[in-house]
């Protein structure tokens, strides 16, 4: 489960107190990432880096995609949807894409059997709803998009086969501005439609989970709950300095849990340092699928889950801008516990240490 626009301060488990309690007990139940960030501060770019675990800009997908983008993410790289389809599992998409709108590019070409969603983000017009490749809504309701792929997500469950394993891909809309809930969630949590798209999310989240307990598989289901990059201008990054499309952590850093009964023991919090672009080669490595041919930027984090480990090999993570130069500049690279800035026409380096610097507000550059 991904949602659009989370801020790491937007969920009751990280410090906020919107009320998220289905999103809370996963939490207390599995595993909550203290330091995980996205690949990109951008919404297709860190979509495709999690779904193939290599940097966006690799695939022509460096910043966003929309209405009148020619192409999508390159069709030369593997998906993990292909990797899961090619080893016998069902393989499903829901909500929005944002990987491209041309038939080439939408999720049934790329390794999902079926999709329901829309293509882009809830700022663009029109936002049509796709069944597959056919599109079944011109102007597709918004105001019940959540409660829709819910529905969806709840079905495809309980309609699988127990003896063939599944990859779902559910993908929110929101909290993307403009934020929208249904009605039953619309002005109930005296946060305005952030807080009340965000309680839905919740609340769907939830609803996805009981499922599989209904169903009788939670215990064999590994669940990842993240967002694609930082908040915009309404959610919260918690004590992160900057939001969504900076090079600052609260444009990178998102919240991340993952539940796996029997294998990740409830109640742990990890001070391990991973990236959305680790999705794959983790999935890959706990499923026995075969990793692609192309280099990865991502690694296995599995040891996280299994063993705890806080620390691991992995190479320095880069920061790209979202800004300017479609999302080719670096600003940033992280290595261990440092991370060196560079903003983009400035020629003040800031040099953090972490965890200490959470507000990235004390330059350390031409410290002794």
């Amino acid at each position: 489960m991904i949602c659009d626009d989370i801020g790491y301060g937007d969920l009751g488990c990280y410090g906020s107190k919107l009320p998220t309690p289905n999103l809370d007990k996963m939490a207390s139940d599995g595993m909550r990432f203290r330091h995980f960030n996205a690949a990109h501060p951008i919404c297709s770019a860190s979509r495709a880096s999690l779904l193939t675990g290599r940097y966006g800009l690799r695939m022509n997908t460096a910043g966003a995609f929309g209405p009148n983008s020619p192409a999508g993410t390159s069709l030369d790289e593997t998906l993990v949807s292909q990797l899961f389809r090619d080893k016998g599992y069902h393989t499903k998409a829901i909500g929005k894409w944002h990987l491209g709108d041309k038939p080439d590019y939408l999720p049934t070409s790329r390794g999902f059997e079926s999709f329901l969603g829309v293509p882009w983000s809830d700022d663009y017009e029109p936002l049509p709803l796709f069944r597959d490749k056919k599109i079944i809504e011109e102007h597709t309701d918004r105001d019940i998009l959540t409660p829709r792929y819910t529905t969806e997500a709840v079905q495809y469950i309980e309609q699988s086969d127990r003896n063939t394993p599944f990859f779902l891909y559910l993908a929110f809309s929101y909290p993307h501005d403009p934020a929208r809930a249904s009605q039953r969630f619309r002005g109930k949590t005296g946060f305005g439609d952030y807080g009340d798209s965000v309680a839905e999310i919740d609340w769907s989240a939830g609803e996805v989970m009981r499922a599989l307990e209904r169903k009788g598989i939670a215990s064999d289901t590994l669940v990842m709950f993240t967002s694609d990059h930082g908040p915009w201008y309404q959610g919260s990054p918690g004590l992160l300095r900057g939001r969504k499309a900076s090079s600052f952590e609260g444009g990178f850093r998102v919240p991340f849990l993952a539940k796996w009964p029997g294998v990740i023991a409830p109640g742990r919090v990890t001070e391990a340092w991973c990236s959305n672009l680790d999705v794959l080669p983790t999935l890959a490595k706990v499923c026995d699928l075969p990793l692609p041919q192309k280099p990865l930027d991502g690694v296995d984090i599995s040891q996280v889950f299994v063993e705890n480990a806080n620390t691991f090999p992995r190479k320095p993570l880069l920061y790209f801008s979202a800004m300017g130069n479609r999302g080719l500049d670096v600003h940033c690279i992280r290595r261990d516990e440092w991370k060196l800035r560079v903003a983009q026409g400035d020629q003040m380096r800031d040099l953090h240490q972490r965890p200490h610097h959470r507000g990235q507000r004390q330059r350390m550059a031409h410290t002794p």
